[in-house]
This record gives C-alpha cells, sequence and structure tokens, in this order.
C-alpha cells in the first residue's frame, strides 16, 4: 500500500497519540502538584484534595476520566492505561502498518478508526466508501493466530463488549 492510502489510519493513530500524551501529562503534571501540596511547598486546592482522596479510597480521580469514564477501580485502571499505551506504542513503531489485531475498546475515538479503516479499504480497492459495509464475525481465536492482517481489507478487533446483542451458540454435531 502506498503512504497516500494508508494516511487515513495514521491519522486515527496520531490523533490516539495526542489524546494518551494529554492525558498523560495531565496526570502528570497533578500527581506533581499533589506531592508538593502534601510536602507543604503549595496550598492544597480542592482538585488536588479531591485528587488525593480518590488515590487513598483506591478510585480513579474524575478529571483523569475525561474522554474515558471507568468504573474500574484505580489499579485497574493504571493497568489497562499502561497497556493502551504499549498497543499505541506498537502501532506507532509501525505507522504504515496499523496492527493485525486492533484493541478497540483502548481508542479514544473508535469510530474515527472504523472511519478511518473503510477509507483505506476504499482507496485500495478503488471502491467508493459508501457503498462498503461492516460485516462483523465472531471467531473463536487466541490472539497469538492472527499473524497477518484479513485479506480483504478489513481489520481484526478483539476484546468488543455489546451489551445490547444476543447471541445464539449452535454446536454442529
Amino acid at each position: 500500500m502506498g503512504p497516500d492510502i494508508v494516511m487515513p489510519m495514521c491519522v486515527s493513530l496520531l490523533q490516539e497519540l495526542s489524546y494518551y500524551n494529554v492525558l498523560i501529562s495531565s496526570i502528570t503534571a497533578g500527581l506533581k502538584e499533589l506531592r508538593r501540596a502534601i510536602e507543604g511547598l503549595v496550598v492544597m486546592s480542592d482538585k488536588l484534595e479531591s485528587m488525593y482522596s480518590c488515590i487513598f479510597e483506591g478510585k480513579v480521580p474524575t478529571f483523569w476520566q475525561k474522554g474515558r469514564p471507568s468504573m474500574k477501580a484505580l489499579g485497574s485502571w493504571c493497568r489497562e492505561l499502561f497497556l493502551r499505551g504499549a498497543h499505541l506504542l506498537a502501532w506507532a513503531n509501525a505507522p504504515r502498518s496499523p496492527p493485525t489485531l486492533c484493541w478497540l475498546p483502548a481508542l479514544v475515538a473508535p469510530t474515527g478508526f472504523l472511519t478511518a479503516v473503510m477509507q483505506t479499504t476504499a482507496r485500495a480497492e478503488c471502491w467508493p466508501i459508501d457503498t462498503l459495509g461492516w460485516e462483523f464475525t465472531v471467531m473463536p481465536l487466541e490472539e497469538q493466530s492472527f499473524v497477518r492482517p484479513p485479506r480483504d481489507g478489513g481489520v481484526y478487533v478483539r476484546y468488543v463488549q455489546d451489551l445490547s446483542a444476543h447471541c445464539r451458540v449452535s454446536s454442529s454435531q
């Protein structure tokens, strides 16, 4: 694929990296300021006190969840944040080839990513984008089985939860 074809995926990656970097910078600055407040070097504001209470109680401060609300405990949330960063880093190390297995819930703007996938496929196949649609197939395979992207230009997605869906599994005998 040429650079003009994969450009939508690069834009999606840059957007996600931007969101992630802003979040990490905000968390880091807040924690540094909280440390200074605990040491008595600055006045503890309501925001810092709220952050301190949340951390003490094992909760995620609400202003850390901007754009990604979560009900997880602080430890689980931090682990997911680390894994999200690792996923974005792996993609950033090879920006011209999107990840073989995309962790869609890790993205702040998953609709932007899915639109980029459609644009990339439409450009590669010279199809009008409005003729494309989505097809979802549940694949009972381990993550290690996905070593190459799909041949038809789509993407493999992992860890998708749809609480409004109903699925009936039939066993073939």
